[in-house]
């Protein structure tokens, strides 16, 4: 969800929001309204709050290092790790509120609490909602918690190198044929 508010000019989330909530719902999905009337509000305090892209990487590693969600490291970990992501966070909006105008930044010395008091409302939206609303159109009936170790787990850097080293090999190849046309022209001229 913070990935979609983030980008919600983009792909004017708030035209989506108002698209589907004008939809007539049956009687058994008055949960999707429900949630989607709570992302409209959290789209609404989210602009507001002027949230930079920096802010919304230091949320979503809070939420990602979720004790609750997480099984693969311990409790200690999760909580260094999100020790240290609040730590980041507050010296971010530290650093930010000192070096700009009070109203450019729009923030405030309780900026920090705002921007820690939308987690929860986050964290209760059911998941599998949201996944049918926005997901299931695109990808099919896949869980988003299933693929999202799928994702992490991918080597993009040998993907990157063997394009790098793809790309490398092309630009020796073509700085070859380059020098052979210039002497080439050299010959010619003698």
């Amino acid at each position: 969800i913070l990935s979609l508010l983030q980008c919600s000019s983009m792909i004017n989330l708030a035209n989506i929001l108002n698209s589907l909530l004008a939809k007539k719902l049956d009687s058994n999905e008055a949960n999707k309204w429900f949630v989607l009337r709570r992302i409209q509000t959290l789209l609404f305090e989210f602009d507001r709050l002027h949230v930079t892209d920096v802010e919304y990487a230091y949320l979503k590693l809070m939420l990602v290092f979720n004790p609750i969600n997480n099984t693969e490291c311990t409790y200690d970990q999760i909580d260094a790790y999100r020790t240290l992501t609040y730590k980041e966070l507050h010296d971010y909006i530290s650093d930010r509120l000192v070096s700009t105008s009070y109203e450019e930044y729009c923030g405030d010395s309780e900026r920090l609490g705002r921007l820690l008091l939308r987690l929860p409302s986050l964290s209760e939206l059911d998941t599998s909602i949201i996944e049918e609303l926005f997901f299931v159109g695109l990808i099919g009936s896949v869980q988003i918690n299933k693929i999202i170790p799928c994702i992490l787990k991918m080597d993009v850097t040998s993907s990157s190198s063997s394009k790098q080293a793809s790309s490398s090999a092309h630009m020796m190849k073509y700085e070859r044929n380059e020098q052979a046309q210039q002497q080439g022209l050299v010959s010619s001229s003698l």
